[in-house]
């Protein structure tokens, strides 16, 4: 079993953390304060080694930035696919509108000679 390697007292209540909760609350950035204001608020253990701490000011701006460059990028995609279909929409009324003439190939015009000549 682990060993317990932090004790911490708040008003005569003791709470005992393992070295595998110690190194849970370090990979969420727990700190003592963190835990004392916990406890103070009567989170059960459990809570108090596992829930994250909310985010720092600094990842929320990080955190906002990425989202505006990404609302950004959607916005040019979606404006470059409305651009783009309304040029293909251009080119196949003008289709519509004129017709292209196509030429008969060598082929075509052989294979038609020999119909007409033996009817």
């Amino acid at each position: 079993m682990n060993e317990i390697r932090k004790i911490l007292t708040y008003n005569n209540m003791k709470i005992k953390f393992t070295d595998d909760e110690l190194a849970k609350m370090n990979e969420l950035n727990i700190t003592e304060a963190t835990i004392i204001s916990r406890l103070k608020k009567g989170w059960p253990k459990f809570y108090i080694v596992h829930q994250p701490k909310k985010m720092s000011s600094e990842e929320f701006k990080e955190m906002l930035l990425v989202r505006q460059l990404a609302d950004e990028n959607r916005r040019c995609r979606e404006a470059y696919k409305l651009q783009k279909l309304i040029e293909i929409k251009k080119k196949k009324l003008h289709l519509k509108m004129y017709p292209q003439k196509v030429r008969a190939s060598k082929y075509y015009k052989t294979f038609l000679n020999l119909l007409q000549s033996h009817f």
